[in-house]
């Protein structure tokens, strides 16, 4: 991956080299040759991050951003927001996303990528809100399953214990046995319940955490037809 990367890179710069040639000679526009290094940057950010190369495509836009902030400061942080928010990422990080988006919004009110912006802000801090309490609901869930082996180790014991002094005295202990079974058949009952309640609700929290990465998707996919 380490030699195909630069190859492609190379064949990407030189058609992206060409094209602006060619715009530049038959318009008649006079770009800055900062401007245009910035742009540079920036495809190349965009072709690494559609490829899975998001270091080098943070690598890239941060160079964009640091090189001209004024120039096309706004999309090398929409980018890194890009980046940052991208699922497969194994250095996913909404709240540096979250960071980079509201950045746009506060160095770049005029921007017109603000709207998006706005939008990419709204739907990390949902999946933040809702990453919390599906954490929140797991570390439930493991609370009550290490009560419930606590409490069957518990009734093990105690099982165990009775047998010996059922086997030494009269029926009067058989009968408590029983009815010592009958109360931890209603807790072991009782736990079971709360269990398959916390499971419901933790895969009612990953459907809406599946429905929340549709609406990324869908709105990348628009952001994708608008980008020329």
């Amino acid at each position: 991956m380490g030699q195909k990367c630069p190859r492609k890179r190379q064949y990407f710069l030189f058609c992206l080299a060409g094209c602006l040639t060619i715009v530049m000679l038959t318009s008649g526009c006079v770009v800055s040759p900062e401007r245009l290094e910035t742009e540079e940057h920036l495809a190349t950010a965009s072709y690494y991050w559609g490829r899975g190369y998001f270091d080098a495509s943070l690598r890239e836009s941060r160079k964009a951003l640091s090189f001209q902030p004024q120039l096309l400061g706004d999309k090398a942080l929409f980018q890194i927001g890009l980046v940052y928010s991208h699922p497969e990422n194994p250095d996913h990080d909404l709240t540096k996303a979250r960071e980079a988006f509201g950045a746009i919004i506060n160095r770049y009110p005029e921007s017109p990528l603000r709207p998006q912006a706005e939008l990419w802000i709204l739907i990390l801090r949902n999946l933040q809100d809702t990453e919390k309490i599906l954490v929140s609901r797991k570390r439930e869930l493991l609370r009550l399953k290490r009560q419930l082996r606590d409490r069957q180790d518990q009734v093990k014991k105690l099982t165990d214990q009775n047998k010996k002094v059922i086997s030494a005295k009269d029926e009067y202990y058989q009968k408590l046995l029983e009815q010592n079974q009958k109360v931890t058949d209603a807790k072991d009952e009782y736990y079971q319940r709360a269990i398959e309640e916390k499971n419901r609700q933790i895969r009612e929290l990953e459907e809406n955490i599946d429905k929340l990465k549709e609406v990324d998707i869908k709105i990348e996919e628009k952001k994708r037809k608008v980008t020329p």
